[in-house]
C-alpha cells in the first residue's frame, strides 16, 4: 500500500473525497507540532484537518486538508521549498497510488476542530506572531525588464475578461480602460476593455460626477461606479471603480488595463474618505486586518492582502509610523551613499513608481560616487553595466535601523549602447524639498507592509526567489 493510502485508511479515518484539497507534506522537522504546522499553512485559508505522522517510519510527514481547492493550490505553490528550522518542505497534492515511499501513520487521538477560532501559541517556526490572519494573495507579473508590475483581476459578475492592473500606493482611486476609451484599433488590440453593460453587478455612482487624475506621467478621465472585484477566488463587492473614457498616450504601449490606487482614503479624487480596498475586504469578512504587503522580485511577485507571508521575507519586520494622512510617508533619519551622506528626509513609499526619485543635486552627488556614470540630461543617469554588484549600497537609516539597497537592485536594464545601464536613482525637480519618492528599486530589496489599521509601514529583507529572477542581459 502506498503511504498516502495507508495514512488515509488507517483506523478507518477518511479524508475528504476532494483529494486535490489535500496536501501531503514531507521533510518536516521531527519535533514540529500540529499548532506550528497550522501557523505556516493556515495563512493560505481555512484548514479542515491536519494529520501528523508519529510512527518511526512516518516522522516528518503530515496531511494538510483545506476547505477550498484554491487555498490548497496557493499553499502548494508558495510553501514548496519553504525553510522550517533548516529543513526544506516538499509539498505534494495527495493522489491515490502516486506516492511511493512506505509509511505507517498512527491515528491522531482528536481531529483539529475550529482551529481558526483557537489561539495559536508562538512557536520556533519563523512566523510573524502579529499575523495569524486570513490572507488573500494575488500574483504580480513584471514587465519591461522589471520597470513595472501588474496583477490580473476580474471586474463584474459574468464579465468575460480579466484585467492587468497596476497596484499603486501613490494614488487612491481605481480605474480601468472602458470600451469608450479604446481610442484606436491598435490600442484596443493591446488592452482588455471594461464593458459595464456586461456586468450584472455594476452600479453607476453619480452620472454627473467624473474623475480626472494626473499621474507623474499620463492622465485619465473616467465615469465613477461600483462593481464586484475578483481577486483570485475572492469576491469584493461594491468596490468603487472608474471606467476610463479618455486615457493619455503614455499608457497605450504598456501591458496594463488600469491602476488600482492603494493609497490612504484622503488622497482619493472621487469620494474623499471612501473605504479603501482593504477596508472593504475587512468589512465583508474576507480578511481580518486592513493591511497589505508587497513582495517584488525582478520578474514578478505578489500582494498579500490582510497580513504578511513569512515565505517572502527573512528575519523580523521593522515598523515605523506613517506621517500625515494623505500619502504613505515615513521619516528617514539619515542616509549614505559611498562617501556622500545627508540628513533627514520624508520618504513617500510609492509602488507605482519605478525609480528612487530625489532632488537633482542629490542625484548628481550620488552618481559622483560611481566611476564612469553618465548624466542623461533628463534627470536620469547611466552606469557601466559591468559595475553592477560592485558599487556602494544606498543605506537608509530610520532611528538606528538600517535599510540597504544594493546595486543589484538600483542598476537596471541596459541602454541603447549596451555597455551602460539605467540607474534606478533619478533627480527630478518635481520632488518636494526634503522628500524622496521611493519606488520599485527599493521594494525589490524589501518586503513592505502597508498597515492602514495601525498607520505604520513595516520593512523586512525580501527572500530571493530564483524563479522570479530576471534573465541576465548581454553587455559585451
Amino acid at each position: 500500500m502506498n503511504p498516502a493510502a495507508k495514512l488515509a485508511g488507517r483506523n478507518n479515518v477518511r479524508l475528504p473525497p476532494e483529494v486535490n484539497r489535500v496536501l501531503f507534506v514531507r521533510n518536516l522537522p521531527f519535533k514540529i507540532t500540529t499548532e506550528e504546522i497550522y501557523e505556516v499553512f493556515g495563512k493560505y485559508g481555512p484548514i479542515r484537518q491536519i494529520r501528523v505522522g508519529n510512527a518511526s517510519d512516518t516522522r516528518g510527514t503530515a496531511f494538510v486538508v483545506y476547505e477550498d481547492i484554491f487555498d490548497a493550490k496557493n499553499a502548494c505553490e508558495h510553501l514548496q521549498g519553504f525553510n522550517i528550522l533548516g529543513r526544506y518542505l516538499i509539498v505534494l497534492y495527495y493522489q491515490q497510488n502516486k506516492v511511493t515511499k512506505k509509511m505507517n501513520l498512527q491515528k491522531k487521538e482528536e481531529e483539529i476542530k475550529e482551529m481558526k477560532a483557537s489561539p495559536i501559541r508562538k512557536s520556533s517556526v519563523n512566523v510573524d506572531s502579529d499575523d495569524n490572519n486570513r490572507i488573500v494573495k494575488l500574483k504580480q507579473t513584471g514587465y519591461l525588464h522589471g520597470s513595472g508590475y501588474f496583477g490580473s483581476i476580474g471586474i463584474g459578475e459574468h464579465s468575460p475578461n480579466n484585467y492587468n492592473i497596476v497596484f499603486d500606493t501613490g494614488s487612491s482611486d481605481f480605474w480601468v480602460l472602458s470600451e469608450e476609451g479604446c481610442i484606436s484599433k491598435k490600442y484596443c488590440q493591446n488592452h482588455h476593455q471594461y464593458q459595464t453593460r456586461l456586468s450584472a453587478s455594476y452600479k453607476p455612482y453619480d452620472t454627473e460626477q467624473s474623475l480626472l487624475i494626473h499621474y507623474g506621467t499620463g492622465s485619465i478621465s473616467a465615469n465613477i461606479g461600483r462593481d464586484t472585484l475578483q481577486l483570485g477566488s475572492t469576491k469584493v463587492k461594491n468596490q468603487f471603480v472608474a471606467d476610463a473614457y479618455k486615457v493619455s498616450d503614455e499608457f497605450k504601449d504598456l501591458p496594463i488595463d488600469g491602476i488600482m490606487g492603494l493609497g490612504l482614503p484622503n488622497l482619493s479624487k472621487t469620494i474623499p474618505n471612501k473605504p479603501t480596498l482593504v477596508e472593504n475586504m475587512v468589512n465583508q469578512g474576507l480578511i481580518d486586518r486592513a493591511m497589505f504587503s508587497m513582495y517584488i522580485q525582478p520578474a514578478g511577485g505578489e500582494i498579500d492582502f490582510g497580513g504578511t507571508d513569512p515565505y517572502n521575507y527573512k528575519g523580523s519586520i521593522y515598523y515605523t509610523p506613517v506621517i500625515g494622512n494623505l500619502y504613505w510617508i515615513v521619516e528617514m533619519t539619515e542616509a549614505s551613499f559611498g562617501d556622500y551622506s545627508l540628513g533627514p528626509r520624508s520618504l513617500v513609499m510609492d509602488t507605482g513608481t519605478t525609480l528612487l526619485l530625489v532632488s537633482p543635486k542629490e542625484a548628481q552627488k550620488m552618481h559622483a560616487q560611481i566611476e564612469g556614470s553618465r548624466d542623461n540630461d533628463d534627470g536620469t543617469y547611466s552606469i557601466p553595466c559591468s559595475s553592477k554588484g560592485n558599487l556602494p549600497d544606498l543605506v537608509i537609516n530610520m532611528d538606528g535601523h538600517e535599510l540597504s539597497v544594493s546595486s543589484n537592485d538600483y542598476v537596471l536594464l541596459p541602454t541603447d549602447d549596451g555597455s551602460m545601464c539605467l540607474s534606478g536613482i533619478s533627480g527630478q525637480n518635481t520632488v518636494k524639498p526634503d522628500h524622496w519618492i521611493v519606488g520599485d528599486v527599493f521594494f525589490k530589496a524589501y518586503y513592505t507592509v502597508f498597515d492602514q489599521e495601525n498607520m505604520r509601514i513595516g520593512f523586512a529583507k525580501s527572500r530571493s526567489d530564483p524563479k522570479l529572477a530576471m534573465e541576465a542581459y548581454d553587455t559585451n
